[in-house]
């Protein structure tokens, strides 16, 4: 998959958080073929010696198509995407990463509303239910 280069900071940040969001409503909807939720989340950091992105996947078995748009737009992006940035400075694990995107979502995505129905908002033991690493 080839990434257009030309998009600004702005836009990439944007695709980003879109795609970040995808991936969290995915955990919703299906399991991978082993029982597991797909779409583990990217870990993203850039290289002190180098400036350049270091992106790995919390799951190295995670080969989903989200996973790998992610990891194209990180690596092109100039300076990490602001989610990465917050979740550096509060030292978010990659399950504290998907609660805040699951809060976040049902605000930015109007399709996490559908997913949550019944409920009206997230839970904690929702989320405890259906996102990977919990603690």
């Amino acid at each position: 998959m080839s990434q257009d280069t030309s998009l600004s900071w702005f836009e990439a940040n944007q695709r980003y958080l879109m795609l970040s969001l995808a991936r969290v409503r995915g955990l919703f909807t299906s399991l991978d073929s082993a029982g597991r939720f797909p779409g583990a989340p990217l870990q993203a950091s850039f290289s002190v010696a180098t400036g350049r992105p270091v992106v790995k996947s919390t799951d190295e078995t995670c080969q989903d198509c989200s996973n790998g748009e992610l990891r194209v737009l990180i690596e092109t992006m100039p300076a990490p995407p602001a989610l990465e940035t917050l979740c550096a400075i509060f030292d978010l694990s990659p399950f504290e990463r998907d609660l805040l995107l699951l809060c976040a979502g049902m605000e930015l995505d109007a399709q996490f509303a559908a997913l949550l129905a019944p409920q009206s908002a997230p839970t904690f033991g929702l989320a405890l239910a259906k996102l990977p690493g919990a603690h």
